[in-house]
């Protein structure tokens, strides 16, 4: 047990950590980390398809609803 409270004490020094510290250390790992947006299609590129694919479907199902009501035959029927 004494071996896990010297640890502990080993961690709790009394070092203050400066924001140029921070702003350091997030840096130096902002530059180690692969940047991932160049190599796949940017939020935009499938933004844009998605909506084009939206926009083709309604045309088609708007245009094979007027075609449907061209071809379709009004019936009336009255009771005399």
């Amino acid at each position: 047990m004494d071996a896990s409270k010297d640890e502990a004490s080993d961690l709790q020094t009394d070092v203050e950590i400066t924001r140029e510290d921070l702003v350091s250390k997030l840096t130096e790992l902002r530059d180690s980390m692969p940047y991932l947006g160049e190599e796949g299609p940017s939020v935009s590129d499938n933004t844009l398809k998605m909506l084009a694919a939206g926009v083709g479907l309604a045309a088609a199902y708007f245009y094979g609803r007027r075609r449907g009501r061209r071809h379709t035959a009004v019936v009336e029927v009255r009771r005399i």
